[in-house]
């Protein structure tokens, strides 16, 4: 320990958990960001080609429709998925039994995934 920075025991545990605390956030905000990207690729190739369909393709029209709001409601749900994988990799346990969200409220986050399921339900009616 260099005596001119005057850092006890106490001091040094303090800047470890700081730089821990730190270190967990930039690996939840990579995760996030990883994920999004992910999703809002899928989002941009969908509006892609629903721009390039004609106006009087109804059908195809009305199933791109399905899907880019399908990929909108499902964003949160692709961040609290990516979230749970990156606690069950830390943890180095399951928690698939347990009923416990990441960032959204339980209710809200089954509600979405409902939503998310009719979407794709209306959209392979379509197709």
């Amino acid at each position: 320990m260099n005596p001119s920075l005057r850092l006890g025991e106490d001091g040094i545990n303090a800047v470890l958990l700081t730089l821990h605390s730190i270190r967990d956030r930039a690996l939840t905000c990579r995760t996030c960001i990883l994920a999004l990207h992910m999703e809002l690729t899928r989002l941009l190739e969908a509006q892609r080609a629903f721009r390039q369909l004609s106006y009087f393709d109804i059908r195809r029209r009305s199933c791109l429709t399905l899907q880019i709001a399908r990929l909108t409601v499902g964003l949160p749900i692709a961040l609290e998925r990516a979230l749970q994988r990156r606690q069950v990799e830390d943890m180095g346990c399951d928690v698939a039994g347990d009923d416990r969200t990441a960032i959204l409220n339980r209710r809200v986050y089954s509600l979405l995934r409902s939503l998310v399921a009719v979407l794709e339900r209306m959209e392979r009616v379509l197709r």
